[in-house]
């Protein structure tokens, strides 16, 4: 007999199957993945002025869309004035009503008179430039980004219901997850004692 037909006799080795991919497994890790940052970008955006210099506000008006939509959360970073320049979006105080709070672009420096310099700002959706001047000088707020429809979630977390929602809503997901590692782990020694007798 020759090699070829003893090599053909002999059964060939098969591949081991592929293990199926465990969707329940992968949805589960992807949600705990999803709330850990979505807490900790709550607790970074929201907590973080305490600690670093930027600010949060959220945006009322449409002034600046589509660059910034309504309803959006903006980040602001504080800087020396000398540092903002002509295009920059900046957070400043309505000289008109102090308390009310702009965020607007600079769109051109004019001399204030007085040896100093003032930007002269407007909205993107404006089509006109505001009407005010900003005093160039001291220090204010730039523009870093904005995180759109975030103003309407930390709207509805200031009422009472929002709060425990907040707090309500991670909780549930979390036990959520706990409790289907626990049934998980229960089914797979089930499945191990059933094999084992």
């Amino acid at each position: 007999m020759r090699t070829s037909d003893l090599a053909a006799e002999m059964p060939q080795p098969t591949a081991p199957p592929r293990p199926a991919l465990d969707w329940a497994l992968i949805t589960n890790r992807g949600a705990t993945v999803l709330l850990v940052l979505a807490v900790a970008a709550l607790v970074l955006i929201n907590l973080g002025p305490l600690v670093f210099p930027y600010r949060v506000y959220t945006v009322l008006s449409g002034s600046m869309t589509p660059t910034i939509p309504v309803g959006a959360q903006v980040v602001v970073l504080k800087v020396d004035a000398s540092e903002i320049r002509v295009g920059d979006i900046i957070t400043f105080d309505r000289p008109s009503n102090p308390g009310v709070l702009i965020t607007h672009r600079v769109i051109a420096v004019e001399p204030d008179g007085h040896g100093g310099s003032q930007w002269v700002t407007k909205g993107d959706a404006n089509s006109i430039p505001d009407s005010w001047r900003i005093p160039a000088q001291g220090s204010g707020y730039r523009y870093l980004f904005h995180v759109p429809f975030a103003g309407y979630l930390f709207a509805m977390l200031q009422s009472p219901l929002g709060r425990i929602c907040f707090i309500l809503a991670p909780a549930l997901l979390l036990a959520a997850v706990v409790v289907n590692d626990f049934w998980r782990a229960a089914d797979q020694r089930r499945a191990g004692g059933a094999v084992a007798r």
